[in-house]
């Protein structure tokens, strides 16, 4: 770890960037979540015969594939710094 003042600095992804670009690490993040979240996504349908007694079950799992939409099209970041 690196020291900044007195505290360590934990930054894994600036560790990765020492093997592979910032570019490969982004889009391995991205997909792997994306992947996460789609399992996830279909295990939350195939529960529908537990839930389907639930209202907010359909909003819910809307709101859930949205946000995995939004999660995978989402733009490169921007250096900020």
């Amino acid at each position: 770890m690196e020291m900044n003042g007195n505290k360590p600095v934990f930054d894994p992804f600036g560790w990765a960037e020492r093997f592979v670009s910032c570019d490969t690490i982004y889009q391995t993040v991205r997909w792997v979540s994306a992947l996460f979240f789609a399992v996830l996504f279909v295990l939350r349908i195939t529960d529908f015969h537990f839930y389907s007694h639930k209202a907010l079950w359909l909003a819910e799992t809307s709101l859930f594939a949205l946000f995995t939409l939004a999660y995978v099209t989402r733009g490169r970041p921007v250096e900020r710094s």
